[in-house]
């Protein structure tokens, strides 16, 4: 999926415009993928450096791995995203939780979320 969202007031820095791209899968029973979301007002630039685990149901997906953030230091990110249908179907949805090292039973670091202003998001089971 990728697009492009504003902020809720529940995010960390809410109000500003975050774009992200991603693609998660099971590759021979192994999760796989690639993550990337920016959030040019806090200058976050975020790259996944591997995608630890992955759960889908028919209409969402979750996922968990690590990332640096403008090239440096080591994250943890999870995301949540949900597929409300073909576009113009339903408005689908993402959120990002971010945390400073593997540690995620502390608060967040960062969070963002909302439904997308667009773009698309697929889940697929198969």
């Amino acid at each position: 999926g990728g697009g492009w969202f504003y902020l809720d007031d529940d995010s960390t820095l809410p109000g500003g415009k975050a774009n992200f791209g991603f693609t998660a899968r099971y590759k021979n029973n192994v999760s796989t993928g690639k993550l990337n979301f920016q959030y040019k007002d806090a200058g976050i630039h975020l790259k996944s450096t591997s995608i630890d685990w992955l759960m889908i149901s028919a209409v969402s997906a979750q996922f968990q791995g690590t990332e640096t953030i403008s090239g440096e230091g080591l994250y943890t990110f999870r995301v949540k995203a949900k597929d409300k249908g073909e576009p113009g179907a339903g408005v689908d949805h993402f959120g990002i939780r971010i945390w400073d090292g593997t540690d995620t039973e502390d608060d967040p670091y960062n969070k963002a979320k909302n439904m997308i202003s667009g773009g698309n998001i697929q889940v697929h089971t198969k």
